[in-house]
């Protein structure tokens, strides 16, 4: 894979939902970026009354490269997810939920798409709340990105799922290697963990680069917080925050599909069989010192 594009068309895809505040915001911001050859796709799900309609309408009337698509019905997320992606025409795609993107977020993201040649291209991230206070700080991403795809892999899986890894899938790729990643895995979107399976698909089969700026903050929702109220969050042993034991079967399905057909395959069921032990090892160790009271 070697991309040489000069410039090229890049879609930002966003499928909306009620909630008129937070896409006003993604707006502003999306239509703000320093890379300026976007085509800015939105997939409003059949929002109750006119207030999404009406935010998008307006930014339409300012900014000629929104193209918007009222559902007249709500097809659920993973229908309206796929949908602004398979109207997209631009070379290289990007989903955008209800977070926060530094100005060159996406100029950024493409130009590490070019320089490494690799399948997507993120950044570290910290976790906000809607009023713009950093919650946590998850600056490990940037420790995936190794010199190969097998350290990368590697690297990836012994991350533990609290740490953020998920929120890759709201990096930039060319729009050929997330098309087919998609298309790969939607007929199992309700495995748990399908977005961290669906980014190493990617990983596993063409690299991934992380900047170690912070250019993307992940977005808290009205319902958690309020001006009152505000704790960061901090996880002292991230390896006790990792994925439900009772979902491992879903997991490890999803990894296997991702890894299937690469170099990567029986070293990525090894590491997560190795987790899975060190998981059940953790639990009985807490187990016994609460039992002889330690």
């Amino acid at each position: 894979m070697r991309l040489q594009l000069n410039n090229p068309l890049i879609t930002v895809g966003i499928p909306t939902f009620n909630q008129p505040k937070a896409l006003k915001q993604t707006l502003n911001l999306i239509c703000n970026q320093t890379y300026k050859n976007l085509e800015i796709i939105i997939s409003d799900n059949g929002s109750d009354g006119n207030e999404v309609s009406n935010v998008i309408k307006s930014f339409k009337e300012k900014d000629i490269r929104i193209i918007y698509f009222q559902q007249l019905e709500n097809k659920g997320v993973n229908f309206n997810f796929r949908f602004v992606l398979e109207k997209a025409n631009g070379s290289f795609f990007m989903w955008a939920a209800d977070d926060y993107w530094e100005p060159d977020f996406i100029e950024i993201c493409y130009n590490n798409l070019l320089k490494f040649n690799v399948g997507v291209s993120f950044s570290n991230i910290h976790a906000i709340d809607i009023f713009g206070r950093t919650l946590r700080r998850i600056e490990n991403l940037s420790k995936i990105s190794k010199q190969n795809k097998f350290s990368t892999v590697k690297a990836y899986l012994f991350s533990p799922e609290i740490e953020g890894k998920a929120n890759i899938i709201y990096g930039l790729y060319p729009k050929y290697v997330i098309s087919e990643t998609l298309n790969t895995f939607y007929k199992h979107f309700n495995y748990w963990g399908i977005d961290m399976n669906m980014n190493l698909y990617v990983i596993s089969h063409y690299g991934c680069y992380i900047d170690q700026r912070v250019l993307f903050k992940k977005m808290g929702t009205d319902a958690e917080y309020s001006k009152q109220h505000f704790e960061p969050i901090i996880f002292k042993n991230p390896k006790d925050h990792i994925f439900p034991e009772d979902k491992f079967d879903e997991y490890i399905y999803g990894i296997k599909l991702a890894t299937k057909g690469t170099k990567m395959y029986y070293l990525a069921i090894f590491i997560m069989y190795y987790r899975l032990y060190e998981l059940k090892t953790r639990k009985l160790y807490k187990r016994i010192k609460i039992k002889v009271g330690l």
